[in-house]
């Protein structure tokens, strides 16, 4: 079995050691979160009795179609066989300096 820890980059720009770990814990108690206030306490529940249903589902598609595109462009940018030498400035990096977590935190808002 490989270790998570043995595929990550050595040196200055690799990851953290419990990266994946922390994204998986961070989905678990959001979800945990979500469920709790969706069933039980039913704090914003409140804003969902007067938005269409229509409209809650348009704004999460957009929502979700935004953080993919955000995931997937700096996919494409960060995991080419070269690996960039310098600080990356332009394209989504020009406004963002971390994409991907943007792009999970935008689809999680978008729930």
């Amino acid at each position: 079995m490989i270790r998570l820890e043995s595929i990550h980059k050595r040196g200055v720009g690799r990851e953290h050691p419990r990266s994946h770990l922390i994204q998986l814990s961070a989905a678990i108690i959001f979800f945990f979160i979500w469920i709790l206030d969706s069933f039980i306490f039913m704090f914003s529940t409140i804003l969902a009795r007067y938005m269409p249903f229509i409209i809650q589902i348009v704004l999460f598609l957009i929502l979700l179609i935004i953080g993919l595109f955000l995931i997937f462009r700096t996919g494409h940018i960060l995991f080419h066989e070269e690996t960039p030498s310098r600080l990356i400035t332009t394209g989504i990096f020009a406004h963002t300096r971390h994409p991907l977590y943007l792009g999970v935190l935008i689809i999680y808002l978008g729930f």
